[in-house]
């Protein structure tokens, strides 16, 4: 009598490892990469100075292998924008070092003046090979805005247009990938550089008298060019860079004066 309760439980335990072994006799991690050919695009917080260009890195995790990209960015604030040559028409991409460096057509298109790009990269045989980690796909140009000290909108946040943006894979079928929103920050400047390199030494002296006595350029943030923090740019903030630099006066303020400029693209 026990023993045909056995028999039944027995058949069905053996059921069961059957089933499972089905599954186990595959790699232990073939069940992660079923499905999992999803790519991580990001680009990194960016910080830089008033006025400066920089080369802002695009990171790339893919699971498998990718033979090109299409992706449309757009900068939700005027803080920044992607660098276009003269006519308004070609941002710049690095890929130096950067795992797209292998395909062989890639290009970047502003839109607009600078507050979109398309950038895109193909390979016929080509392709970038799997890496588990983040590595550069690619480094595009910005300049950023010379915005006052005063102003409180220092960010930018960089989206992706998920409609028209593609990933490719090794047969040239869209890729799933998901996509982390860049930011784009822009520090305050430094008391006495006028000439916005972030240092404070005699070419400050010379850019100053030449923006007020030969017709030169403004200074990029007018806040660092008020050394003497009394309201206005004069030849008092010469004599104050002067006597800081060789005589050991007193170090620049931040000043009271603050301008705007055509490139802040406002």
């Amino acid at each position: 009598m026990r023993s045909k309760i056995v028999i039944p439980w027995l058949t069905v335990f053996l059921l069961l490892v059957g089933l499972n072994g089905s599954a186990s006799s595959q790699p232990p991690h073939f069940a992660t990469i079923i499905g999992d050919d999803t790519c991580d695009i990001a680009i990194e917080y960016t910080t830089a100075y008033p006025g400066r260009g920089i080369w802002m890195t695009v990171w790339m995790k893919n699971p498998v292998s990718v033979t090109g990209y299409r992706f449309l960015l757009e900068l939700s604030s005027d803080v920044a924008r992607f660098f276009c040559d003269t006519s308004g028409y070609n941002c710049f991409i690095d890929t130096t070092g950067c795992s797209s460096s292998i395909l062989p057509i890639i290009g970047c298109e502003c839109q607009g003046t600078g507050a979109k790009v398309l950038t895109y990269a193909l390979a016929d045989t080509e392709a970038i090979p799997p890496n588990p980690d983040y590595l550069c796909l690619f480094k595009i140009r910005m300049d950023f805005c010379c915005i006052p000290d005063a102003d409180t909108n220092r960010s930018a946040f960089i989206y992706m247009d998920r409609g028209v943006s593609i990933l490719y894979d090794l047969l040239s079928n869209p890729l799933p990938f998901r996509y982390h929103i860049g930011e784009l920050f822009v520090w305050w400047s430094v008391p006495g550089d006028v000439t916005g390199d972030s240092l404070v030494n005699v070419s400050d002296v010379i850019f100053l008298i030449h923006y007020l006595y030969i017709k030169g350029p403004v200074p990029c943030v007018c806040e660092a060019a008020d050394c003497n923090n009394d309201g206005a740019i004069n030849s008092a903030d010469v004599s104050y860079l002067i006597n800081y630099l060789f005589i050991n006066g007193p170090a620049p303020a931040r000043g009271r004066v603050s301008c705007r400029h055509e490139d802040c693209w406002r």
